[in-house]
């Protein structure tokens, strides 16, 4: 255990000692791994950290790429010395960019990634329709961290997802919505993307029945067969949510009925006895 590594006088802000005036002492405390084990954990995880330049992130990462012949978020991660993709990723703006970069073209296509700021900004501009919506029309709206939903009243959810647009050669279009684990019992509202999910095709609503389900996809027919409304704007789907949610719930008290009192037959007092 080390002590006096940092001391503060009284009144004063705390400073740093130098290690010369350290207090050290080993083996006060009983350890739980072997001490050679603790030395190789500790080597490994001082070595896992480089600082690199960016010019020597490209040049690595081009070697790994003649090495394996494909490079993937898995290959980067399990590569010794080589930065793992979201640091790649906040260096040059996207993974797509870094191939670029490096001159490598995926066989997969993966347009989808330069589009997601897009379908982040449209989430957020649905939501904020449909909260806005159900607000002016006397209901409660709250946003639920972490779930990308919101609360009706307390007691509704209405999930906000994107519908994306999904082609290939051998079949019609289709598009598909991830649900996630955490997705609640109530309704979803998606903005439908078009082709290459470059721009919004319309907005749909599907009820969810919060079971576990990672993503749902439908046809322009499904989506037609199973009866899932679709809208040209964001306006027109916030009004048909607040048209199924708002006042759900709500219960007003009974009318008062005159007619249903009794009337019951007058009786007279007998004289008090003195």
């Amino acid at each position: 255990m080390t002590f006096n590594r940092r001391s503060r006088k009284l009144r004063r802000n705390s400073t740093c000692n130098p290690p010369e005036l350290w207090i050290t002492s080993e083996g006060c405390i009983e350890p739980i791994v072997e001490r050679e084990t603790f030395l190789k954990v500790s080597k490994i995880i001082e070595e896992r950290r480089v600082d690199l330049t960016e010019e020597e992130m490209l040049a690595r990462l081009r070697k790994t790429l003649l090495t394996e012949g494909r490079l993937s978020s898995a290959i980067l991660a399990s590569t010794v010395g080589l930065p793992c993709a979201s640091t790649y990723q906040n260096h040059f703006g996207g993974m797509m960019n870094v191939y670029r970069l490096i001159g490598y073209a995926p066989n997969r296509n993966y347009e989808f990634l330069n589009s997601r700021p897009q379908w982040a900004e449209e989430k957020a501009k649905l939501a904020s329709a449909i909260a806005m919506a159900i607000r002016k029309a006397g209901g409660q709206a709250a946003s639920r961290v972490g779930t990308g939903s919101l609360r009706v009243n307390g007691s509704i959810n209405i999930s906000i997802r994107v519908a994306l647009w999904c082609g290939r050669q051998d079949r019609a279009p289709y598009w598909s919505i991830k649900r996630g684990t955490r997705l609640p019992l109530g309704w979803i509202a998606a903005p439908r993307m078009a082709e290459h999910n470059k721009s919004v095709l319309d907005y749909v609503l599907l009820p969810t029945d919060g079971k576990v389900k990672r993503t749902m996809t439908f046809s322009e027919r499904a989506r037609i067969r199973r009866g899932i409304p679709s809208f040209e704007t964001a306006d027109g789907l916030a009004r048909a949510i607040v048209g199924r949610v708002v006042g759900a719930g709500r219960s007003s008290p009974a009318p008062h009925d005159k007619r249903s009192r009794r009337k019951q037959p007058k009786t007279k007092r007998a004289p008090a006895r003195h």
